[in-house]
């Protein structure tokens, strides 16, 4: 399976995950008094603590998951960005702009929101493991694959470390090998690529051998007949 793929998984998960968090945000049932008390949903929506209704911090997460869902990886970025803006000490508003910024090509940007994620939740074993993915496979893209080698070491030992965590302890041994085997056909095809740049350059020697030896003999002759 593809990252890409994976992250599309990830960021549905996601939502959900977001929709029962934000649920578990809203206020619990009220009866008689105090219900007549309660501030209308406009007020509850605005409320930034998220203690009575959802945070804008998770209604601008859900906004960037459901805009991933539409393919609108801009508009999810500006949404993870704004999320991020409201909130920037909590790690998953990091880890889903780096989602969503690889989804739309920008890999440095991507590598840039996990580093933060990583740094900001160093304890989040969940977190840990999903960033460490994400930067062995951006690893790959940005054609780093010894570095990619050495990252898919680094998520596998994490797995094997936390068996708790939910992963794929298969993956970092299929992607070392799948990268042995390409660094093997670049080494190959380097070499091929050698020896085709060889001959063609004792091709082209001879040829301008061939021209000068053809051009002395022309001047020779033209010496002759004056």
């Amino acid at each position: 399976m593809r990252f890409s793929k994976l992250v599309m998984l990830s960021l549905s998960l996601s939502l959900a995950w977001a929709s029962a968090a934000s649920a578990e945000d809203k206020p619990k049932k009220k009866t008689g008094e105090e219900a007549t008390k309660e501030k209308d949903s406009k007020d509850s929506k605005d409320d930034k603590t998220g203690t009575k209704g959802i945070s804008p911090y998770t209604e601008k997460l859900l906004k960037g998951h459901k805009l991933v869902a539409a393919r609108d990886f801009a508009g999810a970025v500006e949404a993870y960005r704004s999320a991020v803006a409201e909130d920037d000490k909590n790690a998953q508003g990091h880890y889903f702009l780096g989602a969503a910024q690889l989804l739309k090509g920008d890999m440095t940007e991507a590598e840039a929101s996990w580093q933060n994620a990583i740094r900001i939740a160093p304890q989040d074993t969940v977190m840990q493991s999903k960033v460490r993915f994400g930067l062995a496979d951006l690893r790959e893209r940005q054609r780093r694959l010894e570095d990619g080698k050495v990252a898919w070491q680094d998520y596998g030992k994490f797995i094997a470390d936390n068996p708790k965590v939910a992963g794929y302890p298969n993956t970092p041994g299929e992607r070392q090998k799948a990268t042995d085997r390409w660094l093997d056909l670049e080494r190959k095809y380097g070499e091929v690529k050698a020896r085709i740049a060889a001959r063609e350059q004792e091709q082209k020697d001879k040829r301008d051998k061939d021209a000068a030896r053809d051009a002395a003999e022309e001047e020779k002759k033209g010496g002759k007949k004056k």
